[in-house]
């Protein structure tokens, strides 16, 4: 299965939060195991973020601390590449 909820998931880009444990780590597993050409797996703590896999890009982001008027991000967000 190369598609979630209709969107073709082959060579696009991910960007997931809590990607270190939970739900997270799975939705990044998910579009990798669907062939996402990148994914960004957002953490507070980015070195925990645990994947054998150079199509993955850990990056800083606590979604505690942000602006109160930036818009919260949740799970994934897809981009067509």
């Amino acid at each position: 299965m190369t598609e979630i909820a209709g969107l073709a998931i082959i060579n696009t880009v991910g960007f997931v939060t809590g990607a270190n444990r939970g739900l997270g780590r799975a939705f990044a597993q998910g579009l990798l195991d669907r062939g996402a050409a990148k994914v960004y797996a957002a953490a507070r703590k980015p070195e925990t973020v645990q994947f054998d896999d150079e199509r993955v890009m850990p990056i800083k982001l606590d979604v505690t601390n942000l602006p109160i008027s930036s818009p919260q991000p949740r799970h994934v967000v897809m981009c067509r590449s």
